[in-house]
Formats: structure tokens, sequence, C-alpha cells
């Protein structure tokens, strides 16, 4: 798993500011060209997103973030099952419901 981007005395601001940072350890960066492409249709094909998070070598929740991202912006839309995809169906027809 990458890890985030951290600017030049990151550590020693944060110590001296006492803050929180949510997520710190989330690697926000992505390819433009290579892995957004891949998230988005894969997205778009009903995969559970953490097919898409092996298939892109990152951490799932990595992922759920880019998505967020790309629906608030309208590149992606939100989808019938969510994370899960087009598995709740099939999770949902083998629990008999």
């Amino acid at each position: 798993m990458a890890t985030a981007f951290k600017p030049a005395g990151w550590t020693e601001m944060k110590s001296r500011l006492q803050v929180y940072i949510a997520l710190e350890d989330i690697n926000f960066v992505w390819c433009e060209r290579t892995e957004i492409p891949v998230v988005e249709r894969m997205w778009k094909d009903g995969a559970p997103i953490w097919e898409i998070a092996e298939r892109v070598g990152r951490d799932p929740d990595e992922v759920a973030i880019l998505i967020m991202d790309r629906v608030r912006k309208r590149f992606l839309r939100p989808r019938p099952g969510g994370v899960f995809g087009s598995e709740w169906k099939r999770r949902r027809e083998r629990a008999g419901t």
C-alpha cells in the first residue's frame, strides 16, 4: 500500500500544533492515466470495491475515497448495491430474499 504524501517538516508541525489529521495514512494521490480509468470501468461494470482495490493494488478505503470524490464531481454515478456492486444481488438471491 502506498503512503500518503507529507510535506517537509510535517511531523514537527503536527506535534507543535497538536492537531489530529483524519485519514493521514491514506494515499489520496491517483494516476489519471492508469488507475482512475480502471477504477471507473470496474465501478460501472458492477465490481465490488474490494475487487477494484485488489486490481489497482490499493487499500479499499483509498478506493472508497476516490469513488466518493468522483461521484461528487459527477464523473461517476451512485449505483445499486453501493460498494458491493452487483455482488449484492447475488447475495440476496442466495439468501432467498
